[in-house]
């Protein structure tokens, strides 16, 4: 009897994955804008494949009004992990919070200064005497904006004007009233407002090459307590960015199924898609390890970091120079990248096409 049930129990192991036997832990996740879009496709893409469930985990990505206050909620332990962009992190980090990045998404940055397609302002130089639009004099774009300026060799409290132009709308309405004569907002932005006035140029800004962009922060103490869940975090999004990079396609299709709200009524699917597939394939090119030459997905470049970081200290954004080894790290990147990629994307190709 006691070696059949023996026999019983071993089957039964053999037979059920240990990640159902396993209680899913929920993750909070500060989403560090207002609204979802384009960029939340991994954690819509993770939930539709099960690769949360594969990693043991649940995520509740909360969204939030800024960068600045997915920082401030992560110390104050209101969320475990966010994903804030550098500028309000390191600006923080510069005031003493110990944080931990342990996964950066992209190496390159969505922030600079855009003009119409059409504009005769061809160089950041150009700007001299001009307006400069922004979502908001404390943005991240009106801080950039200034940098751009100062880099220049001008001086941006008087060569240029800087105003608030607000959102999406309102800053395409700026720009074909001749209210401004530039925007500095966001890619996703910039994107859909080149779609609503015929097009849209950004002007080259190499102090911005290979600046990074947004990665999973937590503070230094709760990472060195759960490096497991933060590799669990981390490898759940890199399965779902591997599946993006093979089918973008398919990961808004998944976007839109499980936030149909990003489609706006009476707004086009085809046209929306469209728009979306620009900017993930924009993204992919900093993104991609394959193509960024990155040693796996999320691996952090503190290169990039520090030259970023010296220019953020440089244009006024933080109150001292910060240093990537004072709150970045690589020591997950090996297990986080630990899964079958080839498979990934052969899941991602087989993927039903709308």
């Amino acid at each position: 009897m006691k070696s059949t049930l023996l026999k019983l129990t071993c089957l039964f192991a053999l037979a059920v994955p240990v990640n159902i036997a396993v209680a899913q832990e929920n993750v909070r996740v500060g989403w560090c804008t207002t609204s979802f879009n384009a960029f939340t496709s991994p954690f819509a893409v993770a939930k539709k494949m099960g690769y949360d469930v594969e990693e043991g985990i649940t995520v509740d990505l909360v969204p939030v009004a800024s960068g600045s206050d997915c920082v401030k909620f992560i110390a104050t332990g209101e969320f475990n992990y966010a994903v804030p962009s550098i500028e309000p992190l390191a600006s923080i980090v510069a005031q003493g919070l110990e944080a931990a990045e342990f996964y950066n998404f992209y190496s390159g940055t969505g922030f600079g200064i855009a003009v119409p397609v059409d504009s005769d302002i061809k160089t950041i130089a150009d700007l001299r005497g001009k307006k400069i639009g922004v979502l908001s004099l404390t943005a991240v774009g009106y801080s950039v904006a200034r940098g751009l300026v100062k880099s220049e060799g001008m001086n941006p409290d008087a060569d240029v004007t800087i105003v608030n132009v607000g959102e999406t709308q309102r800053a395409a309405l700026a720009l074909q009233n001749h209210e401004v004569d530039a925007i500095s907002l966001f890619e996703t932005a910039h994107i859909a407002i080149g779609s609503l006035i015929g097009g849209i140029r950004m002007l080259d800004a190499p102090a911005l090459i290979g600046a990074p962009q947004g990665g999973f922060v937590s503070t230094a103490s709760y990472f060195a307590d759960h490096k497991p869940e933060a590799v669990a975090l981390g490898r759940m999004y890199s399965k779902a960015s591997a599946f993006i990079a093979a089918n973008p396609s398919a990961a808004l299709d998944i976007l839109y199924e499980t936030y149909p709200q990003l489609v706006p009524t009476g707004r086009d699917l085809a046209e929306v898609k469209a728009l979306d597939l620009e900017i993930l394939e924009r993204r992919l090119k900093v993104w991609d390890p394959a193509v960024t030459g990155a040693g796996g997905w999320g691996e952090i470049n503190e290169d990039g970091f520090n030259r970023y970081l010296a220019l953020m200290a440089d244009w006024g954004m933080t109150s001292r120079l910060v240093t990537a080894d004072e709150f970045t790290t690589n020591e997950l990147i090996g297990q986080i990248n630990d899964f079958d990629q080839a498979a990934i994307a052969e899941q991602a190709k087989a993927y039903p096409s709308k």
